[in-house]
């Protein structure tokens, strides 16, 4: 039994099979989220590559944060018109 196999069958979610690179990366997926130790000299390699883009994905949230504020903000500033708007009438 290989390496990705034993990690395969440590997995929380099951994983069909671990011939295709979808099922592989599935795999270290699992493994880096649960901190599993990762020994395979070409697995390392390829579980850096993970961590690289789950760091990554993580540290531009708040990009997204960014992007509602600025909505909302600008959602703020609608309402606010209007309201001057309205009083102006008034």
């Amino acid at each position: 039994m290989d390496e990705l196999d034993r990690h395969m069958m440590a997995c929380e979610f099951s994983v069909t099979g671990s011939d295709s690179t979808e099922s592989k990366v599935n795999i270290l997926l699992q493994t880096y989220i649960s901190k599993q130790i990762v020994d395979n000299f070409s697995l390392v390699s390829d579980m850096s590559y993970v961590a690289q883009v789950i760091n990554t994905d993580s540290s531009c949230s708040w990009i997204v944060t960014y992007l509602l504020l600025l909505e909302f903000s600008q959602a703020i500033f609608l309402i606010f018109t209007v309201l001057v708007y309205y009083i102006k009438l008034l």
